[in-house]
């Protein structure tokens, strides 16, 4: 998954013309290695409550508890004021399933128009799916793909 994340991402800002076509290997590497090392501290525990992880308030409908992760990635590498990456996760905790995380969805999040009314809101669409992703993978028994 960190892998596929980084190559969306590092294609992402790419595009954008943020990132450098020759340090996209770099950079695509190194975002993958960050998230990888975020997800194993979520699965052993590591991640700090109130600053790691948080607890998704819009999520009260959904059918279990969910949070958002959030790693930062700095890459001096990306031009502008784009070079701290804001990755963000969102997770199901189903009280039938203890001990285990679902991800749902996993973003990065663009600060870059500085409109902070838009950026929030297309934050709470990313949360939208993640809380409709979670709906679904609960009713099949949390056996979805």
């Amino acid at each position: 998954m960190a892998d596929w994340f980084a190559a969306r991402c590092a294609n992402e800002l790419l595009g954008k013309g943020v990132l450098k076509a020759k340090y996209f290997n770099k950079f695509q590497m190194l975002l993958s290695a960050n998230v990888e090392e975020g997800l194993l501290a979520a699965s052993r525990g590591q991640l700090r409550p109130g600053s790691d992880v948080i607890p998704l308030a819009r999520s009260k409908e959904a059918p279990a508890p969910m949070f958002e992760f959030h790693w930062w990635f700095h890459a001096s590498m990306l031009s502008g004021d784009e070079r701290q990456v804001l990755v963000r996760h969102y997770d199901a905790e189903p009280a039938d399933h203890t001990g285990a995380i679902f991800g749902l969805l996993i973003h990065r999040k663009d600060v870059s128009s500085g409109d902070d009314v838009a950026i929030h809101d297309e934050q709470d669409d990313f949360i939208d799916v993640a809380i409709e992703t979670c709906s679904r993978c609960a009713e099949g028994g949390w056996a979805c793909g």
